[in-house]
């Protein structure tokens, strides 16, 4: 394993995409046993499939989140790992990415290092319990990602998985009657044009207009309005 301080050039790590049951058995082990035995929890993605049971969804990266300080810890769990780069994320955040190689392409794990961890929830993955962020943070954070598509320079298929993201859980809060945590749920009300000026040009009017009132409907709801 080689260590970088420093940032990497994404133009030279193009990565493997992938479902859940490919993931490599030594790219699993590591992630379990971070979450055993470290303050670690599964976010993005692979959180969805896990939560959602979602084994159809196709990733292309796996996404965990840290305490601070705790970089020399986490590091040698990435033993495996042919680079493992130690960089900040354009908001100054602590990122430890992690690549694999895959033949022509590469396996990507990043663990981001915040200052907390609000909440998480229990599922197993593959008979193993493991730690993820909620539901109601991976939608606000996928509504999130959508209202800020300019800002991030995301490409419209990147905004529209999104979407889809986004809708299904909405979808799943309905049929469940699963309530929001009412700070998440503030916030995205607050966003919600910039969610609509997002999809105006992605998704139908028939489709975007139900989709909004499908999020209002939850969001009052958590709100207790």
């Amino acid at each position: 394993m080689t260590i970088i301080m420093g940032q990497y050039n994404g133009d030279n790590y193009q990565l493997t995409r992938f479902y859940e049951n490919e993931i490599p058995g030594y790219i699993f082990k590591a992630i379990v046993q971070l979450v055993k035995n470290e303050n670690v929890i599964i976010r993005g993605g692979l959180s969805y499939v896990l939560l959602f049971e979602r084994e159809n969804y196709i990733l292309k990266d796996i996404d965990l989140l840290a305490l601070n300080g705790n970089v020399d810890k986490l590091v040698p769990y990435f033993y495996s790992a042919d680079i493992v780069y130690i960089n900040k994320n354009t908001h100054g955040e602590c990122v430890i990415t992690a690549f694999w190689k895959n033949q022509d392409t590469y396996y990507k794990v990043d663990i981001l290092m915040n200052s907390q961890i609000e909440g998480e929830e229990t599922c197993f993955w593959r008979g193993n319990k493991c730690k993820t962020i909620t539901k109601s943070f991976l939608w606000m954070d996928r509504m999130r990602k959508i209202a800020e598509r300019k800002q991030r320079h995301h490409s419209k298929e990147k905004t529209l998985n999104h979407y889809w993201v986004a809708k299904y859980i909405c979808e799943y809060m309905l049929s469940t009657k699963y309530l929001l945590h009412p700070e998440h749920a503030k916030f995205i009300s607050s966003k919600i044009k910039e969610v609509k000026n997002s999809l105006v040009d992605l998704v139908e009017e028939k489709e975007l207009n139900a989709f909004l009132k499908l999020n209002d409907f939850i969001i009052n709801k958590s709100l207790g309005n």
